[in-house]
This record gives structure tokens, C-alpha cells and sequence, in this order.
């Protein structure tokens, strides 16, 4: 018999999402298996957003098994668009519900 873990964002206004200012949260997956992987993904569309998340509140609830970062600049009829966006793998230490905390980035939660 397979133990599920649920994952909640507690940015979470709507499902999967969670939106402050110039910065997004999400999760690819609200449920999984115990010993199974979640990525959360932290974007940015503000130019002047420099570093990266602050992720040490994740560490009691959380071993975090990898983090990327992609920058991407999209330019459509002249308009440029940049986003940063950090992938966080989050591998949690319990089963059950876990909620991943809020996360500072810059100036932005």
C-alpha cells in the first residue's frame, strides 16, 4: 500500500497558483507518492529582480534535491518580455499534508 504526501502552496490563492506583485508560485503537482520529487516554480517578470529565492524556510519540512535558474527574454512586434524563473525540487521529510511556506525574493513574497 502506497503512503500519499499533499502538497499545499500557502501562497495559493487559486489552485497551482499564487500571485504577488511581479512574482508567481507553483507547484507541478499537489500529490505524490512518498519518496517522489514536487518542483516548485518561482518566477519573476520584473527586470530588476536580482539573486535568487531565499529557501530556508523550506528546511524543516523540506530537502531541497536541486535548484535551477532560467532566464528568458521573449521579444513579439517589438516588445521585449523578460522573465527569471528558479525550479526548486523539493523532496518532503514527512508524509501527509505539508505546506510549503512563503519564500522572499528580493523585495517580493
Amino acid at each position: 500500500m502506497s503512503r500519499r504526501t499533499t502538497l499545499l502552496l500557502l501562497l495559493a490563492l487559486s489552485a497551482g497558483h499564487a500571485q504577488a506583485a511581479n512574482l508567481v508560485a507553483s507547484v507541478d503537482r499537489s500529490r505524490l507518492n512518498a519518496g517522489e520529487t514536487v518542483e516548485l516554480t518561482v518566477e519573476s517578470s520584473d527586470v530588476t529582480q536580482f539573486g535568487k529565492p531565499d529557501l530556508s524556510p523550506l528546511d524543516a519540512q523540506f530537502e531541497v534535491s536541486g535548484t535551477r535558474q532560467i532566464n528568458q527574454l521573449t521579444t513579439l512586434g517589438g516588445d521585449n518580455h523578460a522573465t527569471t524563473r528558479w525550479i526548486i525540487t523539493l523532496l518532503p521529510k514527512e508524509n501527509g499534508t505539508v505546506v510549503i511556506p512563503p519564500l522572499q525574493v528580493g523585495e517580493y513574497t
